[in-house]
């Protein structure tokens, strides 16, 4: 019978720094024996788990990771990918998009996200969160508050 050879320990710090350098790539986290152990650590990404005996976790915050397990012939390989945070993509998007919003339209934009079921409350809060940073301007137009990327209006020429 073939004795399982050591496998070394994985530096999740090093892993989440890298998947931050490539947001949206995935990239391999490292290779487990057991499915069981693999799975244990996608979840342990994917929630940001924080044990209390130790240092934060790498992947915080929760949500900003996405991981997937895929089997090997040795057992599974763990792989994850930096998505970032809520309010990192929805200030994106809205850049993108280049026009005022309004919260509902904000709602509707975040359908095709990692975060499909934020809702109407939690995209207000975000939308005056990066008002607050200013990172967005908040205006009344009549008996609506529409928001603003910092973009339009200036010339974004080198």
């Amino acid at each position: 019978m073939k004795r399982l050879t050591f496998r070394p320990q994985i530096d999740h710090r090093q892993v989440s720094a890298a998947l931050r350098a490539q947001p949206g790539h995935w990239l391999p986290v490292g290779e487990y024996r057991s499915t069981e152990g693999a799975n244990t650590t996608a979840r342990l990404i994917r929630t940001a788990y924080q044990n209390p005996n130790r240092a934060r976790s790498s992947y915080t915050p929760a949500g900003a990771y996405e991981a997937r397990v895929e089997r090997t012939e040795f057992g599974a390989r763990v792989e994850a990918r930096f998505v970032g945070t809520r309010r990192s993509y929805l200030l994106s998007v809205l850049e993108v998009y280049g026009r005022p919003v309004t919260v509902q339209l904000a709602e509707r934009l975040m359908c095709g996200s990692p975060w499909p079921s934020a809702g109407r409350n939690t995209c207000r809060k975000d939308l005056r969160a990066l008002a607050g940073r200013g990172l967005l301007t908040a205006m009344d137009a009549g008996d609506r508050r529409i928001y603003l990327p910092q973009t339009i209006g200036k010339d974004v020429r080198p």
